[in-house]
Formats: C-alpha cells, sequence, structure tokens
C-alpha cells in the first residue's frame, strides 16, 4: 500500500505549524518595533538600546542558581554546598535574585555571597562596591568557594528534557503496538514524519543494513 501520500501531507502540516509560529514571532518584533518608534517620535521617554540578541540568547542559556521564568518571576532552585562544616543546603531566593555579592547568606556559621551565578565564601566586611568580596584588578573575586553541587537551571533542564522525550517516545511506542498494521493517530501520527525522515534519509543512507541497531539511538 502507498502511503506517500499521507506522510507528504504529515510533512506539509508541521511545514504549515512552523511557518504560523514564524509569522507570530515576526509580528511580536514588528510591533515592538512599532512601539520603541512611537515613543522615539513623541519623546515621552527615551528610545530604547538597540536590542542585542547575542547577550540575550547567552542570558537565558546560561547555567544558573534560579529559573528566570518572566519579568521579575524566578523559580529559586535548591543550592547544595560541600563546605568544611559539612554539607549545606538552602534555596536560591535567599539570595533574593542578588548576582553581585551584596546579599549574604548564613548557615553553620558560614557566610555565602553569589557573584556571576557562583558562590563564594563572604568576606566580614563590605568593600567600596558594597560587595561582600575581595576583586583584583579585572574584577574577579579573590575569595574562596565551597564545593558546589547545585541543582541549577541546566540539570533541571536535563531532567525535565529527559522525562519529556521519555513520555514522548514511550507514548508513541504504545501506540504503535496497540495500532499494528493501522493508520497512527494522535501524538504518533505527529511523530511519524519524523521517525521516518530520520530512517529513511539518515540512517539507511549511513548505515546501511546495520540501521535498525542504531535507530533507538537516532
Amino acid at each position: 500500500m502507498d502511503c506517500s501520500h499521507v506522510f507528504k501531507f504529515k510533512v506539509n502540516r508541521l511545514i504549515v505549524v512552523f511557518a504560523l509560529f514564524l509569522a507570530f514571532f515576526s509580528t511580536s518584533r514588528a510591533f515592538a518595533q512599532a512601539d520603541s518608534a512611537h515613543v522615539a517620535e513623541h519623546g515621552h521617554e527615551e528610545a530604547p538600546k538597540k536590542f542585542d540578541i547575542g547577550k540575550f540568547a547567552l542570558h537565558h542559556i546560561a547555567d544558573s542558581h534560579s529559573w528566570h521564568v518572566i519579568g521579575e518571576t524566578y523559580i529559586s532552585l535548591p543550592v547544595i554546598l560541600y563546605t568544611p562544616n559539612g554539607f549545606v543546603t538552602f534555596s536560591s531566593g535567599e539570595f533574593h535574585h542578588d548576582d553581585d555579592a551584596k546579599v549574604v547568606v548564613e548557615r553553620k556559621g558560614l557566610k555565602f555571597v553569589k557573584l556571576h551565578e557562583k558562590i563564594y565564601y563572604a568576606s566580614e566586611v563590605a568593600n567600596d562596591h558594597g560587595q561582600f568580596v575581595a576583586l583584583d584588578e579585572k574584577h574577579h573575586s579573590l575569595n574562596k568557594r565551597p564545593f558546589d553541587i547545585s541543582f541549577t537551571k541546566n540539570a533541571c533542564t536535563l531532567f525535565l528534557s529527559v522525562i519529556v522525550i521519555l513520555a514522548v517516545f514511550l507514548n508513541v511506542a504504545n501506540g504503535y503496538k496497540k495500532r499494528v498494521g493501522k493508520s497512527p493517530k494522535g501524538l504518533q501520527s505527529w511523530m511519524e514524519p519524523i521517525i521516518l525522515f530520520v530512517r529513511d534519509d539518515i540512517a539507511k543512507p549511513n548505515l546501511g543494513h546495520k540501521y535498525e541497531r542504531f535507530m533507538p539511538y537516532l
């Protein structure tokens, strides 16, 4: 039975969804630029600085002890430190989202500050900038650091990714078992074009007759 038309239909559906996403993103950005131009023209407030996409992207993919959701909304993550006084644990929210070593957290007779997403032992007194760390001429901290094994944003993202991938592919696998010889349905119908693409355009041309052995890894 020739199912190529079904496959093409599903691929076209994915393309349409992706195109709609791009259109929404472009429209949102256009409105934002229009608002900025309006503000600058009427002089109600200063025109915003040029948007730095590189800095924006790095800020969101860089590891951190809290998860920035939107605006001033953060999800605090657990801080786990190994110190001379044993393990120390507390919520990253106790730093009050400070990343400039100005908020001190005290546990088990030890004081900690966070500077550029790294946790240091705090100095007894603040420097001229109100930071409880000593800095060199390049503004790098000279304070010692505890052994940090915190559950950071990257670790949290990794676990969430594993959970989502397992949920999706276990659901699809069960769908294939229950609907042997039948057309795909639900989540299975969305994933099948991707699976067929990986099998027919990546695995088979590059691995030959051994492709089935390595398909689960792809």
